[in-house]
């Protein structure tokens, strides 16, 4: 997803050519993740125990609460 085209982001100064990738396996869960962005250190950091745990991602997203407006707003429709 490229971030700077959803409604709301917090993007970084000249950051407009962010994006996100998710990559998932047959059963919706999240086995990679690649940002290009001056948030990418933090939003990778944030799918660690997504992936390193192999939380399902329904779980995840009902029961981890991130900081708004970062991650949380970029992700808040992913696992929908």
């Amino acid at each position: 997803m490229k971030l700077a085209d959803a409604d709301f982001a917090y993007l970084g100064v000249n950051d407009d050519g962010a994006a996100l990738t998710l990559a998932v396996d047959g059963h919706n869960k999240v086995v990679g993740i690649s940002e290009v962005s001056q948030s990418a250190a933090d939003d990778v950091d944030h799918f660690l125990p997504l992936i390193g745990l192999n939380i399902d991602p329904q779980v995840w997203n009902q029961k981890l609460l991130s900081v708004f407006p970062a991650l949380a707003y970029k992700i808040r429709d992913i696992f929908d």
